[in-house]
Formats: structure tokens, C-alpha cells, sequence
């Protein structure tokens, strides 16, 4: 009589004779033999009986195994050419697609409201920015800097909160990283001798009275190429402080540049011009105040390298 289920280890294709030899085991042992020698000797003392019986005999031996390849057809897990469970990969692309439909959802429900009240003008952005001293093998990002901004078309910067990071002792073996990145990026000390604050309560709290001028959590706006390091240290930040990871939702510029520009468009106030966020995220990248004086923080400027600063 075929079982009526399988152990998920029996992932691989059983054929007939494999059904018999463990039930040949299972009545041999129930008679006190023991197989000292293991499968190998059932194999040997199964074998002959096997092939002394009719195809009339073997036939329940065969359905146990269709019914076998069938159950695996239903229950084994399938896998990519990397050996990636497909299972994984499907769930971290609707988590992906559920991530990019909460954030434009986000972003329009925010701007339709001011826009049917015709105060688009009024409304107050987030902007976020942090450099980072270097990224273990881990794929952590160690926080060096972190710079907000308050933000309104009506007002411009409306506030802004900048401070250094010290993160205490790095990684072992990242401290060659750290140094490279430094000389090449924002050129800050690196740990033991970095800028800052260390006390991580401390920086959370600083972060939430920031953004608690709304009545709710506002979204956060970051360069789209830096969404994975902002949501990274947040993380970090967050998690040292026993918070809850998804409480600041962070979003690409290029999404916000893209809706607003939209919105304006109903205003009359401009040509159409934007067929995708792409074209936004291209004008983005340009950067065409990336050597503006005067709109770095005080360390930066003094060191004459406002392009790699916070802003």
C-alpha cells in the first residue's frame, strides 16, 4: 500500500524496487534481523526476491512510486540556475513591487491632496542625505554623516539638522576601506579619531524631533542611487534603539521630481516634458549645483569639498 505522504528529504525521484526494499527492511527488522552493514546489505538480501517476483507482484511497488514523482511535482522546492530558491526569489519581488506601490502611492496621495486644495506650494518635504565611512562584506554600512532638510516650494529650506556620526571601533580588517572611501569621497577622520556623535539614543532622538514637526511620520526623499544606503543606516540606527525598522519610509527623489512635476502641469505652470520617472532621474543625476558654493556644511567648505558633502 503506497504511504500516504513524504518526508521532505526524499526530494529525489524514487523508482519501484526502492519502495519494496524498505518495506523488506522494515519486516526483516520487525523479525530482529539487524543490517549491520547498512542499505548495502538490504540491497544484497532484498535483491532476489525482487527479481523473482511477477509484474502482477511489483505493481503496488510502482504506484508508490508514481505516486511519489507526482507528491514531488507538488511539494519540491524549485530553484534558479544559481541554486536560489524560487520560493525567494518570487517573494522578494512582490515584496519589491508591494515596496514601489506603497511609495508611489505615497507620494501621489500626498500631492493630490494639497493640489485639490491649492496649496501645493505649502507642502513640507524630507530630504535625507548620509556619507558613510565604509560597507562590510555584510552589506552594513558604517554612518560617518547625516544631514535633513525641511523643505517648501513657497519657502524653500525651511530647517534643516546636520550632524557627524561617530560610529566607535569599525569592523576588524575595514579600516583600509574606510580610509580609501575618506580620501575619496568626504574626506572626514575616520574612527578612532572620527567627528561626532556616539551616543546612538542620542541621534535618534534628534532624527524624531526633526521630523515630529508633522503630525505624522512624513516620508523621507533620497537620491534614488543612495536608497539602499539610507535605508541601511536608518536601519542600523533604528534597530540599536529597539525600534521598529519600517517606521520611516524612505523614497527616491526621482519619484517626487516626477509627481510634482505632474501636479504642476495641472496647475498650467509648465509644458508637459516628463514621460517617465526616468527623465526625472536623468535631470537629477546632473547636478547642476554640484559646485555651488555655500550650500555644504561648515566642515566641507572650509575643506573646499562641498561636492561630497552632505546636503
Amino acid at each position: 500500500m503506497a504511504p500516504k505522504k513524504f518526508s521532505k528529504r526524499n526530494h529525489q525521484p524514487k523508482g519501484p524496487y526502492y519502495f519494496f526494499m524498505m518495506e523488506f527492511k522494515k519486516k526483516q527488522e520487525g523479525a530482529g534481523h539487524v543490517f549491520r552493514r547498512g542499505m548495502h546489505e538490504v540491497q544484497q538480501r532484498a535483491s532476489p526476491y525482487w527479481n523473482s517476483m511477477t509484474n502482477e507482484q511489483k505493481e503496488p511497488y510502482q504506484k508508490m512510486a508514481q505516486e511519489h514523482r507526482e507528491w514531488l511535482r507538488q511539494n519540491s522546492e524549485k530553484y534558479t540556475s544559481q541554486g536560489i530558491p524560487l520560493a525567494m526569489v518570487e517573494a522578494e519581488q512582490k515584496a519589491k513591487q508591494a515596496k514601489g506601490d506603497l511609495i508611489k502611492n505615497t507620494v501621489s496621495d500626498m500631492l493630490d491632496e494639497v493640489v485639490a486644495n491649492n496649496e501645493l506650494e505649502k507642502l513640507e518635504f524630507y530630504f535625507i542625505s548620509f556619507a558613510y565611512f565604509c560597507v562590510t562584506s555584510g552589506g552594513t554600512y558604517i554612518p560617518a554623516e547625516m544631514g535633513l532638510v525641511r523643505y517648501s516650494l513657497k519657502d524653500g529650506v525651511m530647517d534643516k539638522l546636520h550632524m557627524f556620526i561617530d560610529p566607535g571601533k569599525l569592523p576588524l580588517g575595514m579600516a583600509y576601506d574606510a580610509k580609501q572611501h575618506s580620501e575619496s569621497d568626504h574626506q572626514l577622520p575616520i574612527p578612532p579619531d572620527a567627528k561626532g556623535e556616539k551616543d546612538n539614543d542620542e541621534i535618534i532622538l534628534k532624527l524624531f524631533s526633526f521630523l515630529s514637526q508633522q503630525e505624522k511620520m512624513p516620508p523621507l526623499f533620497t537620491e534614488t542611487n543612495d536608497i539602499r544606503m539610507v535605508e541601511n543606516i536608518l536601519k542600523g540606527i533604528l534597530n540599536q534603539g529597539s525600534m521598529d525598522e519600517n517606521t520611516l519610509l524612505v523614497c527616491p527623489l526621482s519619484e517626487l521630481f516626477y509627481q510634482l512635476k505632474r501636479a504642476t502641469e495641472s496647475f498650467g505652470m509648465d509644458i508637459k516634458t516628463f514621460p517617465s520617472v526616468h527623465i526625472a532621474q536623468a535631470i537629477i543625476q546632473k547636478d547642476v549645483y554640484e559646485y555651488t558654493k555655500d550650500i555644504s556644511c561648515e566642515f566641507h567648505e572650509d575643506q573646499g569639498n562641498g561636492k561630497y558633502s552632505i546636503r
